[in-house]
């Protein structure tokens, strides 16, 4: 593939040349990367995600010649669990949780909330339980409300639902979040990708920077890059990212792209 000509959208089309000269100019770079709707397609319910074989093979290949991690808002062990390839950082609940080279990295706030995590995930799953298309999620140090196949005619049930869901969680002290349909309920860490960008690019010797993601939860990680190096937005929406990828679809040809740049700067 020739790296002047990454599959993205023509916004990063005149930028692409100085973009994998960069690449090869620096070190090994950190590319930190989301999973649903990134690395692998969104589905109708969270559980039957998965990651492409292929993917997988790009992601092998990239790992011997970046810092690579995947930052997920699902847990920690479920995302390992997804993508299944070692020698990689991970991150899950939006990077409260870090597995890092040296260990294990979990937000204070967190551990100390983690015992009331169990009493949200009952109450979110008896408020809302009988909602048609509404999926409850525990993962761990939070939950999360999918709602991605309920049907219009819930909506209004469902918002009344989820207001006296807040009600009764409140003294829990839960942050609520909203994704591409889904609700997080999530420690009040004051921590999200972003801190978990700099946390990684500071251990990792401040290196050059590729960031992938498609939701909201990923614009803290584009707004932490900049200056460091560049987000690529994956689909539709307003974003704070320097570039865009038009589907998901393009993301392995972009993860090609990307590995054939730093290919380049190994053989020089």
């Amino acid at each position: 593939m020739d790296v002047a000509r990454p599959p993205v959208t023509k916004s990063f089309g005149p930028a692409a040349a100085r973009l994998a000269a960069r690449l090869r100019r620096g070190g090994a770079p950190l590319v930190i990367l989301d999973f649903d709707g990134t690395l692998a397609p969104l589905v109708d319910h969270a559980a039957r995600a998965r990651l492409a074989g292929a993917t997988r093979r790009e992601l092998k290949r990239l790992r011997g010649r970046a810092a690579v991690a995947v930052i997920s808002g699902r847990a920690l062990a479920d995302v390992r669990r997804r993508v299944r390839l070692p020698g990689l950082l991970y991150g899950g609940n939006h990077g409260v949780e870090l597995a890092e080279e040296d260990g294990l990295f979990l937000h204070p706030v967190a551990r100390r909330l983690r015992r009331h995590a169990g009493e949200l995930l009952r109450k979110a799953r008896r408020v809302l339980a009988g909602l048609p298309g509404v999926h409850v999620e525990g993962k761990g140090f939070g939950v999360s409300v999918h709602y991605r196949t309920m049907p219009a005619k819930a909506r209004g049930s469902f918002e009344t639902l989820l207001r006296v869901l807040k009600k009764e969680t409140h003294a829990l002290a839960f942050q609520w979040t909203r994704g591409h349909k889904v609700w997080d309920l999530r420690p009040p860490t004051g921590w999200n990708k972003g801190r978990a960008l700099n946390r990684l690019w500071r251990r990792s010797g401040r290196p050059f920077v590729v960031c992938l993601g498609d939701d909201v939860t990923d614009e803290d990680m584009f707004r932490a890059v900049r200056g460091k190096g560049f987000g690529v937005k994956v689909g539709r929406g307003p974003t704070r990212a320097h570039y865009r990828l038009t589907s998901q679809k393009e993301v392995l040809s972009f993860l090609r792209w990307l590995s054939s740049a730093l290919d380049r700067e190994v053989s020089q």
